[in-house]
Protein backbone atom coordinates (compact mmCIF):
# COMPACT_ATOMS: atom_id res chain seq x y z
CA UNK A 1 0.00 0.00 0.00
CA UNK A 2 1.17 3.54 -0.77
CA UNK A 3 0.05 6.38 1.47
CA UNK A 4 1.30 9.87 0.56
CA UNK A 5 4.48 8.27 -0.79
CA UNK A 6 5.08 6.67 2.62
CA UNK A 7 5.61 2.93 2.80
CA UNK A 8 3.12 1.60 5.33
CA UNK A 9 1.71 -1.57 6.83
CA UNK A 10 -1.98 -2.00 7.61
CA UNK A 11 -4.57 -4.28 9.20
CA UNK A 12 -5.44 -6.96 6.59
CA UNK A 13 -8.57 -6.17 4.63
CA UNK A 14 -10.42 -9.31 5.66
CA UNK A 15 -10.29 -8.79 9.46
CA UNK A 16 -11.21 -6.39 12.22
CA UNK A 17 -8.74 -6.62 15.09
CA UNK A 18 -9.64 -5.95 18.74
CA UNK A 19 -6.70 -4.80 20.86
CA UNK A 20 -7.24 -5.40 24.58
CA UNK A 21 -5.86 -3.20 27.35
CA UNK A 22 -2.40 -4.65 27.84
CA UNK A 23 1.24 -3.64 27.72
CA UNK A 24 1.86 -4.78 24.18
CA UNK A 25 -0.41 -6.56 21.72
CA UNK A 26 0.71 -8.39 18.60
CA UNK A 27 -1.53 -7.54 15.63
CA UNK A 28 -1.36 -9.34 12.27
CA UNK A 29 -0.61 -6.85 9.51
CA UNK A 30 -0.19 -6.64 5.75
CA UNK A 31 2.80 -4.99 4.05
CA UNK A 32 3.31 -3.54 0.60
CA UNK A 33 5.02 -5.69 -1.98
CA UNK A 34 8.25 -3.69 -1.91
CA UNK A 35 8.81 -4.56 1.74
CA UNK A 36 8.03 -8.25 1.43
CA UNK A 37 10.35 -10.96 2.79
CA UNK A 38 12.70 -8.62 4.61
CA UNK A 39 13.25 -7.01 8.00
CA UNK A 40 12.29 -3.39 8.62
CA UNK A 41 12.09 -0.91 11.47
CA UNK A 42 8.58 0.38 12.18
CA UNK A 43 7.63 3.89 13.20
CA UNK A 44 4.41 5.28 14.65
CA UNK A 45 1.85 7.05 12.44
CA UNK A 46 0.44 10.27 13.98
CA UNK A 47 -3.05 9.40 12.74
CA UNK A 48 -3.24 6.61 15.34
CA UNK A 49 -3.04 9.17 18.18
CA UNK A 50 -6.84 9.77 18.36
CA UNK A 51 -7.20 6.04 19.07
CA UNK A 52 -4.49 6.29 21.75
CA UNK A 53 -2.74 3.35 20.10
CA UNK A 54 1.01 3.57 19.65
CA UNK A 55 3.29 1.41 17.53
CA UNK A 56 6.30 -0.04 19.25
CA UNK A 57 9.42 1.10 17.41
CA UNK A 58 10.84 -2.34 16.79
CA UNK A 59 12.14 -4.66 14.10
CA UNK A 60 9.67 -6.81 12.20
CA UNK A 61 10.14 -9.42 9.48
CA UNK A 62 7.57 -9.98 6.74
CA UNK A 63 6.82 -13.10 4.74
CA UNK A 64 4.35 -13.39 1.87
CA UNK A 65 3.05 -9.85 2.57
CA UNK A 66 2.29 -10.80 6.21
CA UNK A 67 3.96 -9.53 9.37
CA UNK A 68 3.21 -8.73 13.01
CA UNK A 69 2.92 -5.18 14.31
CA UNK A 70 3.29 -4.69 18.05
CA UNK A 71 1.01 -2.00 19.46
CA UNK A 72 0.48 -0.32 22.82
CA UNK A 73 -3.15 0.28 23.75
CA UNK A 74 -2.90 3.30 26.09
CA UNK A 75 -6.59 3.25 27.03
CA UNK A 76 -8.57 1.43 29.69
CA UNK A 77 -10.84 -0.34 27.22
CA UNK A 78 -10.68 -2.52 24.12
CA UNK A 79 -9.83 -0.63 20.91
CA UNK A 80 -11.18 -1.87 17.57
CA UNK A 81 -8.76 -1.54 14.65
CA UNK A 82 -10.85 -1.40 11.48
CA UNK A 83 -9.81 -3.39 8.44
CA UNK A 84 -7.47 -1.48 6.17
CA UNK A 85 -6.36 0.88 8.97
CA UNK A 86 -2.76 1.94 8.37
CA UNK A 87 -0.75 1.11 11.47
CA UNK A 88 2.84 2.18 10.89
CA UNK A 89 5.41 3.37 8.41
CA UNK A 90 8.91 2.11 7.77
CA UNK A 91 11.65 4.03 9.54
CA UNK A 92 14.98 4.89 7.94
CA UNK A 93 17.81 2.63 9.12
CA UNK A 94 20.04 5.71 9.47
CA UNK A 95 18.11 6.62 12.62
CA UNK A 96 19.79 3.73 14.49
CA UNK A 97 23.05 4.80 16.11
CA UNK A 98 23.95 1.45 17.67
CA UNK A 99 22.54 -2.09 17.79
CA UNK A 100 23.48 -4.75 20.32
CA UNK A 101 22.24 -8.19 21.26
CA UNK A 102 19.78 -8.07 24.15
CA UNK A 103 20.73 -10.16 27.17
CA UNK A 104 18.20 -10.47 29.97
CA UNK A 105 20.17 -10.37 33.21
CA UNK A 106 17.18 -10.05 35.55
CA UNK A 107 16.50 -12.89 37.95
CA UNK A 108 12.85 -13.87 38.05
CA UNK A 109 11.18 -15.13 41.20
CA UNK A 110 9.31 -17.73 39.19
CA UNK A 111 11.29 -20.80 38.25
CA UNK A 112 8.59 -23.46 37.88
CA UNK A 113 10.77 -25.54 35.58
CA UNK A 114 13.93 -25.33 37.65
CA UNK A 115 13.73 -29.06 38.47
CA UNK A 116 13.86 -28.39 42.24
CA UNK A 117 10.78 -29.93 43.84
CA UNK A 118 9.42 -28.95 47.23
CA UNK A 119 8.94 -31.64 49.83
CA UNK A 120 5.50 -33.15 50.35
CA UNK A 121 5.48 -31.67 53.86
CA UNK A 122 6.17 -28.18 52.49
CA UNK A 123 3.42 -28.54 49.87
CA UNK A 124 0.91 -29.74 52.46
CA UNK A 125 1.77 -26.78 54.68
CA UNK A 126 1.32 -24.45 51.72
CA UNK A 127 -2.04 -26.08 50.89
CA UNK A 128 -3.25 -25.62 54.47
CA UNK A 129 -2.18 -21.96 54.56
CA UNK A 130 -3.91 -21.03 51.31
CA UNK A 131 -6.92 -23.33 51.57
CA UNK A 132 -7.15 -24.40 47.93
CA UNK A 133 -10.01 -26.73 47.07
CA UNK A 134 -8.48 -29.57 45.07
CA UNK A 135 -10.47 -32.16 43.16
CA UNK A 136 -10.63 -35.30 45.34
CA UNK A 137 -10.47 -37.63 42.31
CA UNK A 138 -6.88 -36.65 41.50
CA UNK A 139 -4.21 -39.21 42.13
CA UNK A 140 -1.54 -38.46 44.71
CA UNK A 141 1.01 -37.67 42.01
CA UNK A 142 -1.45 -35.37 40.20
CA UNK A 143 -2.32 -33.64 43.46
CA UNK A 144 1.31 -32.87 44.30
CA UNK A 145 1.99 -31.81 40.72
CA UNK A 146 -0.86 -29.30 40.97
CA UNK A 147 0.33 -28.05 44.38
CA UNK A 148 3.83 -27.63 42.98
CA UNK A 149 2.49 -25.43 40.19
CA UNK A 150 0.39 -23.36 42.58
CA UNK A 151 3.39 -22.98 44.88
CA UNK A 152 5.51 -21.65 42.00
CA UNK A 153 2.97 -18.86 41.45
CA UNK A 154 1.91 -18.29 45.04
CA UNK A 155 2.79 -14.58 44.89
CA UNK A 156 -0.33 -13.96 42.74
CA UNK A 157 -2.67 -15.23 45.49
CA UNK A 158 -3.77 -12.92 48.30
CA UNK A 159 -4.90 -14.59 51.51
CA UNK A 160 -6.06 -11.30 52.97
CA UNK A 161 -6.15 -7.62 52.11
CA UNK A 162 -2.59 -7.04 53.34
CA UNK A 163 -1.23 -9.28 50.55
CA UNK A 164 -2.97 -7.44 47.69
CA UNK A 165 -0.36 -5.90 45.41
CA UNK A 166 -0.65 -2.35 44.08
CA UNK A 167 -1.41 -1.87 40.38
CA UNK A 168 1.47 0.00 38.75
CA UNK A 169 -0.43 0.81 35.55
CA UNK A 170 -1.85 4.22 34.55
CA UNK A 171 -4.56 5.76 36.69
CA UNK A 172 -8.07 4.86 35.62
CA UNK A 173 -9.98 7.83 34.24
CA UNK A 174 -13.71 7.75 34.95
CA UNK A 175 -15.87 9.95 32.73
CA UNK A 176 -19.18 11.20 34.12
CA UNK A 177 -22.20 12.11 32.00
CA UNK A 178 -23.47 14.62 34.58
CA UNK A 179 -22.14 17.07 37.16
CA UNK A 180 -24.66 15.82 39.70
CA UNK A 181 -23.17 14.72 43.02
CA UNK A 182 -24.10 11.47 44.71
CA UNK A 183 -24.63 11.03 48.44
CA UNK A 184 -26.56 8.14 49.93
CA UNK A 185 -27.40 7.77 53.60
CA UNK A 186 -25.50 5.04 55.45
CA UNK A 187 -27.43 1.88 56.30
CA UNK A 188 -28.26 1.24 59.95
CA UNK A 189 -25.63 -1.01 61.56
CA UNK A 190 -25.30 -2.59 64.96
CA UNK A 191 -22.28 -1.75 67.10
CA UNK A 192 -20.46 -5.00 66.26
CA UNK A 193 -20.77 -4.39 62.50
CA UNK A 194 -19.65 -0.77 62.91
CA UNK A 195 -16.51 -1.92 64.70
CA UNK A 196 -15.82 -4.60 62.06
CA UNK A 197 -16.24 -2.13 59.18
CA UNK A 198 -13.92 0.35 60.91
CA UNK A 199 -11.34 -2.40 61.40
CA UNK A 200 -11.46 -3.56 57.76
CA UNK A 201 -11.23 -0.01 56.41
CA UNK A 202 -8.25 0.65 58.68
CA UNK A 203 -6.52 -2.51 57.41
CA UNK A 204 -7.09 -1.49 53.79
CA UNK A 205 -5.64 1.96 54.49
CA UNK A 206 -2.54 0.47 56.10
CA UNK A 207 -2.13 -1.86 53.09
CA UNK A 208 -2.46 1.12 50.67
CA UNK A 209 -5.47 -0.51 49.03
CA UNK A 210 -7.50 2.65 49.69
CA UNK A 211 -6.68 6.18 50.81
CA UNK A 212 -8.60 8.69 52.89
CA UNK A 213 -10.22 11.69 51.24
CA UNK A 214 -11.89 14.63 52.91
CA UNK A 215 -15.03 16.45 51.75
CA UNK A 216 -15.92 14.00 48.99
CA UNK A 217 -19.00 14.80 46.89
CA UNK A 218 -19.65 11.09 46.41
CA UNK A 219 -20.69 8.62 49.08
CA UNK A 220 -21.80 4.99 49.06
CA UNK A 221 -23.28 3.08 52.01
CA UNK A 222 -21.35 0.12 53.41
CA UNK A 223 -22.59 -3.12 54.94
CA UNK A 224 -21.32 -6.60 55.83
CA UNK A 225 -22.11 -9.99 54.32
CA UNK A 226 -21.38 -13.16 56.25
CA UNK A 227 -19.17 -15.66 54.38
CA UNK A 228 -19.34 -19.45 54.68
CA UNK A 229 -16.45 -19.49 57.15
CA UNK A 230 -18.27 -17.06 59.42
CA UNK A 231 -16.10 -14.05 58.59
CA UNK A 232 -17.66 -10.79 57.43
CA UNK A 233 -17.05 -9.37 53.93
CA UNK A 234 -17.16 -5.59 53.54
CA UNK A 235 -19.47 -4.51 50.69
CA UNK A 236 -20.26 -1.07 49.27
CA UNK A 237 -23.47 -0.24 47.42
CA UNK A 238 -22.09 1.58 44.35
CA UNK A 239 -25.29 1.62 42.31
CA UNK A 240 -25.73 5.36 42.81
CA UNK A 241 -22.22 6.25 41.67
CA UNK A 242 -22.36 3.76 38.79
CA UNK A 243 -25.44 5.56 37.46
CA UNK A 244 -23.31 8.70 36.94
CA UNK A 245 -20.48 6.99 35.03
CA UNK A 246 -20.37 7.16 31.26
CA UNK A 247 -20.09 3.59 29.90
CA UNK A 248 -16.90 2.78 28.01
CA UNK A 249 -17.46 1.85 24.38
CA UNK A 250 -15.85 -1.46 23.41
Amino acid sequence: MIDDQIMTIAVPGQIRQKLSREILGAVPAQVIVGLDNKSDLLKNLPRLNPLKVVVAKALTTSKNTKTVCRLLNDTNHVVTLKKGLKLAKVEDWDTIGDMREFRDTTVTKLQPNSGIRNSDMELEKFHKQYGFKICPTLTEDQRYELLEKLYAYKHVFARDVTEIKACNGPRLKIDLHTNRKMFKRQFKLNEADKADITRQISEMQKADVIESFQNSDYNSPAFLVTKKNGQKRLVFDLRGINSLIRPKSV
